[in-house]
């Protein structure tokens, strides 16, 4: 604390110092009083401003003695994968280090919570040592709502106050040069039992890494067949990590996850529903809840993903696909350069639909099977991001830093394929006014890798007509 403080009281003494000389060469030079007290607000008023920014609220907060001692456990249901805070229905699933945002200069944590209790007052308690807890401030970081809009989201989280709300908030500490291994929230006082602090993690800095936050994968959907294509686009576009949150899978798909495990492409994190109602899933999709679930683990994403340069968030039934046979990596690059303060961008959409029958049924695999697709239209769109010029995203937009801006990129140039059964908020599914695209047979080394993972993990397919989802 001194250390710091002392750093801070140098820094600020070095700008008054050169405030005060800069005043004092003026004032020589002038003769007119009202002019010299105007002169001396009008110097004094930014260089007070300027100080006390320069201090930054990471240096908000106190230094507490802590000794670790083991507490009753709360009352509840117990989960795996989440820490409840002590003194309120809220759930953590991570606290992550941002280096960059919101305050520079200092060690950011990201908390990603779930959160019923929705109070006005957290601290953040960082342990520092076995002996020492850092406590100050939590501020709102990012809030998912299903209403994005001012006042009525309010409302509408107002109107469901059993819910579990998608929620992420920050707290700084000064930057000391070791790392900080476990936190917690709390809105009284610092737990002294260690089980209620959350590892800190640190993402791993990829300069021009290319991931996917793939969201939530879960209860049985996916097809291994299917799964495995996907993984084998995404590595021959140039993606570098795809990060997927496992809810329930059953072993014939968690069994393709080990295989890219072993890798190294794949990042698989567990992941649950915490709080009431208990044992819940994610298959009704008409719940308000459900979009909390489904939307936290693309709030975490940003955070666990942000070392890489390009950051894509798409579904494993979707896939960004440039018009040129170039990878996605310097097609990513040409755009940078074309619209060099943006912060993202965002895809038209073709929809491939089961439902419709392939158009070449003595094809092996799916993405070839089925061709026929709607014009790219703008629905349910997708996009890539540079994580350090964002705050957050959601399943289908980004929240830029200030100054940053998102752009479409046209279809001629880029369109995500979607391949799905039809959407059921179509008034018709005839494939009228569709047309055929054949773009995934550029691929030409896809099937023999399709093959290759097929007889490693032993599974046998025969397509059939029939064979749709």
């Amino acid at each position: 604390m001194i250390t710091n403080t002392a750093r801070g009281a140098r820094r600020s003494a070095a700008i008054l110092t050169s405030a005060g000389e800069m005043m004092l060469m003026t004032f020589t030079h002038l003769t007119n009083t009202r002019l010299k007290k105007c002169l001396l607000l009008a110097l004094l008023v930014p260089c007070a401003v300027y100080v006390i920014s320069m201090q930054g609220p990471g240096l908000v907060g106190r230094y507490e003695p802590w000794t670790a001692i083991a507490l009753p456990r709360p009352k509840g249901h117990l989960h795996k994968f989440f820490w409840r805070a002590r003194d309120q229905e809220l759930y953590i699933y991570s606290a992550i280090a941002n280096p960059h945002y919101p305050i520079s200069r200092e060690v950011n944590i990201v908390f990603t919570v779930m959160d019923q209790a929705r109070s006005s007052s957290l601290d953040c308690c960082i342990l520092l040592d076995n002996r020492t807890v850092f406590v100050t401030p939590a501020r709102k970081y990012f809030y998912y709502r299903s209403i994005n809009f001012p006042v009525v989201g309010d409302v509408d989280e107002y109107l469901h106050p059993d819910d579990y709300l998608a929620r992420q908030y920050t707290c700084a500490i000064p930057e000391t040069g070791h790392r900080i291994h476990h936190a917690t929230l709390t809105s009284s006082y610092c737990s002294s039992d260690p089980r209620d602090y959350v590892p800190v993690h640190y993402p791993e800095r990829v300069p021009g890494g290319l991931a996917i936050c793939g969201k939530v994968a879960y209860g049985g959907e996916l097809d291994p067949e299917k799964l495995i294509e996907w993984f084998e686009v995404q590595k021959l576009l140039g993606v570098d990590k795809v990060l997927i949150y496992n809810l329930n899978n059953p072993e014939k798909v968690l069994k393709v996850f080990r295989h890219y495990q072993k890798t190294g492409f794949l990042d698989l994190q567990p992941y649950e529903l915490p709080g009431r109602p208990y044992n819940r899933t994610m298959n009704d999709k008409g719940m308000y809840q459900f979009h909390h679930d489904e939307s936290l683990a693309v709030l975490e994403c940003r955070q666990r993903m942000g070392g890489y340069t390009y950051v894509m968030s798409h579904d494993l039934d979707e896939f960004i696909i440039p018009r040129a046979d170039i990878g996605l990596k310097p097609f990513f690059q040409e755009k940078m350069q074309q619209y060099q303060d943006s912060a993202g961008f965002y895809f038209y959409a073709e929809f491939f639909v089961y439902g419709w029958g392939p158009t070449n049924p003595e094809e092996d695999m799916m993405l070839t099977r089925y061709r026929r697709a709607t014009k790219p239209h703008w629905e349910c769109t997708k996009y890539v991001i540079l994580p350090s010029r964002v705050v957050s995203i959601t399943t289908h937009s980004i929240f830029p830093i200030s100054h940053y801006s998102t752009y479409k990129i046209g279809p001629k140039e880029a369109v995500l394929h979607h391949y799905r059964d039809c959407p059921h908020v179509w008034k018709s599914c005839k494939p009228d006014d569709s047309i055929v695209d054949n773009i995934m047979t550029r691929f030409k080394l896809l099937y023999p890798r399709v093959l290759g993972v097929r007889s490693e993990l032993g599974l046998d397919v025969t397509w059939s007509d029939k064979k749709q989802g």
